[in-house]
């Protein structure tokens, strides 16, 4: 091979290279996602969701689609994404709209042709099953990407791991140290700080009623420790499976932008929130304020443009769980969440700290 021959085809390998890199980074876009309020708790077979409430990637492939939602007996719902389903199995967070401590976690998920299906179950503060609202979402990625960070597990009630993504590109990894006790390592290059959120989803059947929160986390030599805590209806640890998320400066399923109306915080039972767990994409900072005992209102200033979403996870070391009392409302660009609540075993009023995201589809 001539030295021109040699020129060229090191040109070459090197472009192959460049437009490989950029299609990983790209497809941890995410491949796809979708959100959704299912604000009929009672819904009929093949009811629309709230449009105000969702979108997806599949707005792009489908735009004339809607996800829906069936409730086929009391307690379960059956909630379908449209042109969503066959990109990997990736992970669903769930959080429940309701004031009176009743809960929702995520039965299972999975592709059906185009659709991806997502199975919740709800039930009351005793643990028995009950019709109820809730948020619920859905996201799946690979690749890897520089433009914030983006991380989630999916494990068992054994703490073995069924699938994981880090937009590093580096190994997620989960053991279970205890009973209902698990901790959760994602790896971060050259860790310097607390940042980001965190959300955490129980994932089991009719017939095993569960609460995950954050019970600590930390910052080690290589990156994230984070120790959760499964508990049955009555506040004991059980051991239940999960999902886990942690996003930095990206929209909570994992887009770093666009969209970029974003917010979240971590907030403490007492006090102003850690600087770098309180981030506004545009005005900010965010701002809670408790109004009863475990409640407080949440504004998140300038990102309530289009559809919406928010998840809330408990943060705390006692058998808690955190949600939201109602739907969260716009006023002027400013989002408000009138309330974050969270409950004890039973249903009481509790005062937690929590992790409490927003982002819109624009």
């Amino acid at each position: 091979m001539g030295k021109l021959s040699r020129l060229l085809a090191g040109l070459l390998l090197g472009l192959a290279a460049l437009l490989s890199g950029a299609g990983s980074a790209q497809a941890a876009v995410p491949d796809v996602w979708a959100f959704a309020y299912v604000d009929n708790a009672t819904p009929p077979p093949g009811y629309i969701m709230s449009t105000a409430h969702q979108s997806g990637s599949y707005k792009a492939a489908c735009p004339a689609a809607w996800g829906q939602v069936s409730n086929p007996s009391v307690g379960f719902y059956q909630v379908t994404f449209p042109c969503t389903g066959g990109y990997g199995a990736g992970i669903v967070h769930v959080t429940a709209v309701d004031a009176t401590g009743g809960f929702c976690q995520a039965g299972r998920w999975g592709a059906s042709g185009r659709n991806e299906l997502v199975y919740v179950w709800c039930f009351d503060a005793a643990g028995a099953l009950a019709d109820r609202r809730f948020t619920v979402l859905y996201t799946a990625s690979t690749g890897s990407s520089p433009a914030g960070s983006h991380a989630y597990v999916h494990a068992n009630a054994a703490g073995t791991l069924i699938t994981g993504f880090n937009s590093t590109g580096l190994a997620n990894t989960v053991v279970q140290q205890a009973p209902g006790r698990y901790r959760v390592e994602l790896p971060v290059p050259n860790p310097r700080a607390y940042t980001g959120d965190f959300q955490v989803t129980a994932v089991a059947g009719s017939g095993t009623p569960r609460h995950c929160r954050v019970a600590d986390w930390s910052l080690g030599q290589n990156g994230y420790l984070i120790y959760l805590a499964c508990a049955d209806r009555a506040g004991r640890d059980a051991d239940s499976g999960f999902t886990l998320s942690h996003h930095h400066k990206r929209t909570v399923y994992g887009v770093p932008g666009p969209p970029i109306h974003l917010g979240y915080l971590l907030h403490p039972v007492s006090g102003a929130p850690m600087p770098d767990t309180n981030y506004n994409s545009v005005a900010g900072p965010n701002v809670a304020a408790q109004v009863a005992p475990g409640q407080w209102d949440v504004v998140y200033p300038g990102v309530g443009v289009r559809e919406t979403h928010m998840q809330v996870t408990a943060y705390s070391g006692r058998p808690v769980y955190c949600q939201l009392s109602d739907l969260w409302t716009i006023s002027g660009t400013d989002a408000v969440a009138r309330t974050v609540a969270c409950f004890a075993p039973g249903g009481a009023p509790a005062d937690s700290a929590f992790f409490a995201t927003f982002a819109s589809s624009a």
